[in-house]
């Protein structure tokens, strides 16, 4: 036991060590800094016919004093400012809304993006004197109703790109203190970035992702996120499809902290997603996490740890070369809730689902608030190791189905931690309800009966539990 405390001590004061260089990396708040009040521009409002009523649009009096002022201020106004295209952030840019304030999109574009979006689908991309820099947005109700169609390439026909908030290419952004309600495309799509702050945002009627980070990005902070969102509250996707990420490579140094999801909800649940993507000409790039900490999240029901194919196209048109790589993740203080089974779109065995190659995973103080291995709470363990296979039968012929994983793919993971793991507030140390190792197996009865199974498996080098 004295090895495994003493391996637990060193990935303790190694998580202490990255949460404080992480901390002091992060972009500061501009104090004191002047902001221009948007009443100097209300002459350029204007007003529309919408739903046989007149609205007052405010597109043009906020974008002339964004390109005229560095700081602007939108304060309380007792109706909705109405929306005909997205806010575009200059470097240097702030702009500040009352909390009270609604702003209401109409049309099938985004909300608000900065100036040099740049598309990572055919060349390497990375933050750098292209990027625009310092940019800030707070307070404010964001409201998408008419924007409900998914993935139509709605912001300069770039493919992936989906979301209410866009920044991408981008050098020390600042997302805070607001209201996203009534969108049915992501939250915030932020990637291609060094240094952010994206804190104190609640969803209301969300039907994707909450804060949706791609790669490459490094140097944040996701915190204080809650509400109820349609997929993943936070997903650090280093990879993903096509038809859902503008750019892709590595996420490194990122703290995701204090987020509380609804308990008991189906889609409750959070994603690290590594993997490797090839260009059209044949080049790599390679999409791992590193150095990564999760501490305080509550609500949630699974944390999703591999890469997953693009089951729309297929997955011989859109997947990861290669199950993808995760090294030096740190999960504190996570709290998981119940959800029946029958609820859930697809076959889980724990809370934590890990299908990439890892090396140096922490988990310390994670609560259940069910029985482990309970055939009457979904018999989840904590961590279940390799890949899964569930079929998705896209139609009645069987030659149109598609497995919804990568079953004959192996996963490595070396030095793997568990420590002060709790089960209804009783400690846990049952290596059979901690752990779960899948080796997978064809299904000779496939198609009569599903999955289809496979040859892959998952395998755990120096194990550590205390």
């Amino acid at each position: 036991m004295e090895i495994y405390r003493k391996r637990c001590e060193e990935l303790n004061k190694a998580r202490e060590i990255l949460y404080r260089k992480i901390k002091s990396s992060l972009p500061q708040e501009e104090k004191d800094k002047p902001y221009t009040d948007l009443e100097k521009y209300l002459d350029l409002v204007y007003e529309i016919k919408r739903k046989d009523e007149s609205v007052p649009v405010y597109s043009k009096a906020i974008q002339t004093a964004l390109d005229n002022e560095a700081a602007v201020y939108i304060p309380y106004f007792d109706h909705p400012l109405y929306l005909t295209g997205p806010i575009v952030l200059n470097s240097g840019n702030s702009l500040k809304v009352h909390p009270d304030t609604r702003l209401i999109l109409i049309g099938d574009t985004c909300m608000l993006h900065n100036r040099n979006v740049m598309d990572g689908h055919y060349n390497v991309l990375s933050p750098g004197p292209h990027s625009d820099r310092g940019i800030s947005v707070s307070g404010g109700i964001w409201e998408l109703p008419d924007t409900v169609r998914l993935n139509d390439d709605p912001y300069r026909d770039y493919p992936g790109c989906d979301a209410g908030f866009v920044l991408h290419n981008i050098i020390n952004v600042r997302v805070e203190n607001m209201l996203i309600r009534n969108t049915n495309r992501m939250g915030l799509q932020l990637g291609n970035c060094d240094g952010f702050v994206v804190q104190d945002i609640r969803f209301e009627n969300a039907g994707r992702d909450g804060i949706h980070l791609e790669g490459p990005a490094a140097n944040g902070v996701v915190r204080k996120i809650e509400g109820r969102v349609g997929d993943d509250a936070v997903a650090l996707n280093a990879w993903d499809w096509t038809n859902a990420s503008l750019t892709f490579g590595a996420i490194h140094d990122v703290i995701v902290e204090d987020i509380a999801c609804e308990p008991g909800y189906l889609w409750s649940e959070m994603r690290l997603h590594p993997g490797n993507k090839e260009l059209p000409d044949g080049r790599i790039i390679e999409c791992p996490l590193y150095n990564i900490i999760f501490k305080n999240i509550s609500g949630v029901h699974t944390i999703k740890l591999y890469n997953q194919p693009n089951l729309m196209p297929g997955q011989n048109k859109d997947h990861s070369t290669g199950i993808g790589c995760l090294y030096h993740i740190f999960f504190e203080d996570i709290t998981f809730d119940y959800l029946d089974e029958k609820d859930y779109y697809t076959q889980k065995d724990a809370a934590f689902e890990l299908h990439a190659d890892t090396y140096d995973i922490s988990f310390h103080n994670i609560h259940f608030n069910y029985p482990l291995c309970d055939e009457k709470y979904s018999g989840y363990h904590a961590v279940a190791v390799g890949p899964m296979s569930v079929t998705w039968k896209i139609t009645e012929d069987p030659k149109d189905w598609i497995d919804f994983f990568e079953a004959n793919s192996i996963c490595k993971v070396s030095r793997l931690a568990l420590e002060d793991i709790s089960v209804n507030g009783e400690r846990c140390t049952d290596l059979d309800k901690l752990l779960y190792i899948r080796r997978l197996t064809v299904n000779p009865d496939y198609p009569k009966t599903t999955p289809k199974g496979g040859t892959g498996f998952g395998a755990v080098d120096s194990l550590y539990i205390d």
